[in-house]
């Protein structure tokens, strides 16, 4: 075990160390892109084989290998989140800098922000009942509608992506997301061929 001030040292050299200069972090991320290159085509290959009718993205492997090396400088530097928010968060919905204030909240947090965007739309006249009068279904209905306009998700989405985000978690989805939808289409396609 280090002690606080090693491990505060060790800290401070990790930031200052440029990731993207390292020698280990270019081969890695190379080496990695490349695979999941390579496995892309090969699944789009068995897919189109099959009449898949399903996309098969296929990414490009030196766009791939900076956003690897994006995410470990984030990393290294200890600006994951803010990262995340800013670059990937944007990819998947609107406005996340507004989304980035809600996330990782808890439940309490989240029925409340219901709470506040039902008192909006009282407030503003677009639903006559009250947030306190209105049932299960009336809350569910303006959440899904503000969701969609403002930021163009569904309400699990919300919840999955932002409510429910972690930095590890979003993390690791940006590590494997490939090799998850490489292994998803794989499966999908083993389904549609044993159908």
């Amino acid at each position: 075990m280090l002690s606080g001030a090693k491990a505060k040292m060790m800290q401070r050299a990790a930031a200052q160390m440029d990731v993207r200069e390292s020698g280990l972090a270019q081969r890695l991320t190379n080496e990695m892109a490349l695979y999941e290159h390579q496995q892309a085509r090969a699944v789009a290959a068995l897919a189109d084989a099959a009449g898949f009718e399903g996309e098969v993205p296929v990414p490009d492997p030196d766009e791939r290998q900076q956003r690897l090396l994006d995410a470990a400088e984030a990393t290294s530097s200890q600006q994951f989140p803010v990262w995340w928010w800013k670059t990937v968060a944007p990819e998947q919905m609107d406005n996340p800098e507004i989304a980035a204030q809600s996330a990782g909240i808890g439940r309490q947090e989240y029925h409340d922000l219901i709470t506040d965007w039902c008192r909006r739309y009282y407030d503003r006249g677009a639903v006559d009942t009250p947030p306190e009068e209105m049932d299960a279904g009336q809350r569910a209905r303006i959440v899904q509608q503000h969701l969609a306009a403002v930021h163009d998700v569904t309400a699990r989405t919300w919840v999955e992506d932002v409510v429910n985000w972690d930095a590890q978690r979003a993390l690791r989805g940006l590590l494997a997301g490939p090799i998850q939808s490489n292994t998803a289409t794989i499966w999908a396609v083993a389904d549609a061929l044993d159908a």
